[in-house]
């Protein structure tokens, strides 16, 4: 019912207004998972692919609210909100995990091509030699288990030290994880500073 929907509307907004981020994010983050989860139970299926994107992108706002989960998710504690969401991103990751096995592992970002001769190039910070990036290769495209393909390309942002960005080819459902990027990976006898220690 309308009156019904705006209780409820007004209850989400009223919720959003006090919350700490972390709490914030942590409800978004299992919104869109559940969203995923109950649109491939919805479509009696496991294969986001077998999906129909059209009639789900067109459901209706009662039909969201349904599969996001919304009404349940606000009265939960972080504790639970927590175990939830480390739930359903880790079955995502198992999958991809298991693709990246099949295929033995692939890194998709191209090597860059430098304009500058190579006794220089060591002696530059990392930083630095991302400036001296003349040609931007795009990387090589990775199929998802989902369906859909990435690829690490030139950044269409306009800023002097943007570099790769990861496109997106194909239909991806609300709550995917896509992939994830560990950032620097330190061995443990070394530390911050690049010290070894034993």
């Amino acid at each position: 019912t309308p009156s019904r929907r705006m209780a409820l509307l007004r209850k989400v907004v009223d919720y959003f207004k006090t919350p700490s981020q972390k709490d914030t994010d942590l409800t978004l983050m299992l919104m869109y998972l559940n969203h995923r989860k109950n649109l491939l139970k919805k479509y009696d299926t496991s294969d986001p692919k077998l999906v129909d994107y059209e009639s789900a992108t067109s459901d209706s706002a009662q039909e969201i609210q349904k599969l996001t989960g919304i009404e349940e998710i606000l009265s939960w504690k972080n504790s639970k909100k927590t175990s939830a969401v480390t739930q359903l991103i880790d079955e995502q990751v198992f999958v991809l995990m298991e693709e990246v096995a099949k295929i033995g592992g692939l890194n998709p970002y191209p090597k860059p091509q430098y304009q500058t001769n190579a006794e220089k190039l060591n002696l530059l910070t990392e930083k630095e030699k991302r400036k001296l990036i003349d040609i931007f290769n795009p990387g090589v495209p990775i199929t998802h288990p989902d369906g859909f393909k990435l690829q690490a390309r030139k950044s269409n942002i306009d800023h002097p030290e943007s570099g790769y960005g990861v496109f997106i080819d194909g239909k991806i459902l609300p709550g995917t994880v896509i992939g994830f990027y560990p950032g620097t990976v330190y061995h443990p006898k070394v530390n911050l500073y690049g010290i070894k220690t034993d």
